[in-house]
């Protein structure tokens, strides 16, 4: 690291864990003072509070040579529990002086946190590597998580959380969170995490990348403090989550965190990406998403036609609404030329359930309505009873094809002709006593249907012996909600082939970075090809290349091509199979009982 880097425009505390960065004592006397390098005087003091009596710091951190540059003479702070389960609120960490000058810095006009940590194989889960002394509920917090202290947390799911509360609290009632992606922060690897917040918004990246779930839609105004009384002032290797009404170690400490850690900085204000800490960073391999940048295949056959499926889209209209615009925009500026007929979508179109995720839901579906391209939507487990408001049955009522909806107001199908045939697709609800109101109805749909070529798509229905395999005439399942996927067939009462498509990339990078599946069907040749296709990286390109505007779609930090920005997902064989189906041999008999 350069000079540069130390007198960087705004810096407001900057911590190196090196032993060459002490100001005095030491862990064995536990009284060790990191300097802070910025020269603000935010120095570090080793809080021991939470040892065993009889015990120095030296048997619950260290300062072992190891870096994220491989220089053989740096070193980090090597910091952990007693233990991670019952013991893990045990152990040392350090917090800021009493007088350091940060401990009442709100950071009204934005910040810049980075952060240089690695992880061993065994973390302690929500433990904090950085946050602030106390808890929003002593700090008269309201809404939001009031026991917790907020910071930057490492989760059971090896995220990175970013929850402060805000000086805004009042107006968003909330601590707002940030997340990275879900194991996105890989096992002994150093990474590179970077908090930025412009005043309003904020955003994470890490190693370079920024994330998708970053919360640049809730007002977030500075970091309030939390002091109360004597006790004030940030933390570093700890968090604090307790109802207590009054401060103590005891009370309030909570995990300690297992790792190491180089280097902290904050700075007031959003630096630029030239002053960062680290101007070169290693991408997880996780990033490097097998597949390719080859455009969407032509037609095999000129007569061929497409089905769409979206995968549960709830992380993309939670954070990144513009990736739904984007599928939406692809499958109305293709519908003629790959001849696609119906669109389903397998539930989940939101993640919390609120009112801004289903208008956004709401908006991004009004292409096709405005289109007029069929489509047909079913709800998960993420949605709520605001889901009947925007996707209810009056949705569709002037939709081509469409024929009703079950009393829940969410089963509903449609019959629409492609190529020889008329298929009929239906939808099932994921609640169990929207399933149970609609049971009879969706029965009653099979049985008076019977020679259509029927498609059921749910969330995730696991019922087939009610609803699939007595009914001859449905040949697949479409459903989503697990973190799999798959295409496999299973056989129905007949003894004829069914096929099951499970689809889901939610849990994959950039909430499953807007790849779409889809149906390719050839009759000629007896076939059903499927494509794993991302409208969005798509549409990313062609901002980048300035063939369209951006107008706010991509922000700043993703002004660039990430490594897993590929067109065709490759990672699972079945993201891109061709399955057999005889259409002929599967249909005629069905249809022959119209």
């Amino acid at each position: 690291m350069t000079e540069k880097n130390l007198s960087a425009k705004g810096t407001a505390a900057h911590w190196r864990f090196d032993s060459r960065y002490f100001q005095s004592g030491s862990l064995e006397e536990n009284n060790l003072i990191i300097k802070d390098i910025s020269g603000k005087g935010n120095h570090l003091r080793l809080n021991t509070d939470r040892i065993r009596k009889g015990e120095n710091a030296s048997f619950y951190m260290s300062f072992p040579k190891d870096n994220i540059q491989e220089d053989p003479e740096a070193e980090c702070l090597w910091i952990t529990p007693l233990n991670v389960e019952e013991g893990k609120k045990t152990g040392a960490f350090f917090e800021t002086v009493k007088e350091a000058p940060i401990n009442g810095e709100e950071f009204r006009e934005g910040y810049t946190i980075e952060v240089v940590l690695k992880l061993p194989e065994k973390i302690c889960e929500w433990s904090s590597v950085l946050g602030q002394k106390g808890t929003g509920k002593l700090a008269r917090m309201e809404g939001g998580e009031p026991e917790a202290n907020g910071g930057l947390n490492i989760s059971e799911s090896w995220e990175m959380q970013w929850n402060p509360w805000t000086t805004n609290n009042a107006e968003v009632i909330d601590n707002p969170t940030t997340w990275s992606d879900a194991g996105g922060v890989q096992p002994e690897k150093w990474h590179y995490v970077v908090i930025k917040n412009d005043g309003n918004s904020t955003v994470m990246s890490v190693d370079g990348i920024q994330v998708q779930r970053c919360n640049t839609f809730q007002p977030q105004v500075g970091i309030k403090t939390l002091n109360t009384g004597e006790e004030k002032g940030w933390v570093v290797g700890t968090a604090y989550w307790s109802e207590a009404k009054e401060f103590s170690e005891t009370e309030c400490g909570d995990g300690i965190f297992r790792g190491y850690i180089q280097e902290i900085r904050i700075s007031q204000g959003v630096i630029a990406p030239s002053e960062y800490l680290q101007q070169d960073c290693v991408v997880d391999e996780r990033y490097h998403v097998p597949g390719d940048d080859l455009p969407y295949p032509e037609l095999a056959n000129k007569e061929n036609y497409t089905f769409v499926n979206i995968p549960d889209p709830q992380y993309q209209t939670q954070y990144k609404p513009e990736i739904v615009d984007a599928q939406m925009e692809w499958i109305r500026e293709n519908r003629e030329k790959y001849h696609i007929v119906m669109t389903m979508c397998v539930g989940d179109l939101s993640q919390d359930g609120t009112k801004r995720e289903y208008e956004r839901a709401d908006q991004a579906f009004s292409v096709l309505d405005q289109a007029q391209i069929p489509y047909l939507v079913t709800d998960g487990n993420h949605d709520n009873s605001l889901y009947k408001k925007y996707f209810g049955g009056n949705r569709y009522q002037n939709m081509e094809g469409y024929q009703g909806t079950g009393p829940s107001g969410i089963s509903s199908y449609s019959i629409l002709p492609a190529g020889s045939y008329e298929y009929l697709f239906l939808s099932l609800p994921w609640n169990p006593a929207d399933m149970d109101a609609d049971k009879e109805w969706v029965l009653e749909v099979l049985k008076t249907h019977k020679s259509y070529p029927t498609i059921i798509f749910s969330h995730f229905n696991e019922e087939p012996e009610i609803y699939v395999k007595p009914f001859d005439q449905v040949f697949m399942t479409v459903r989503g909600h697990i973190e799999d996927r798959w295409v496999e067939t299973f056989e129905n009462n007949y003894g004829h082939p069914v096929i099951d498509v499970v689809t889901n990339y939610q849990f994959d990078l950039y909430g499953g970075n807007g790849w779409l599946s889809t149906m390719e069907f050839d009759e000629k040749r007896n076939e059903i090809l499927f494509h794993c296709y991302s409208p969005w990286v798509e549409k990313k390109r062609k901002i980048l290349q300035g063939e369209i505007a951006n107008e706010g779609i991509l922000l700043p930090d993703e002004m660039g091509l990430f490594p897993f920005d590929k067109l065709c997902n490759r990672m699972k064989d079945t993201d891109n199979i061709t399955v057999k189906m005889n259409f002929g041999k599967r249909f005629n008999e069905i249809i022959s009982q119209k």
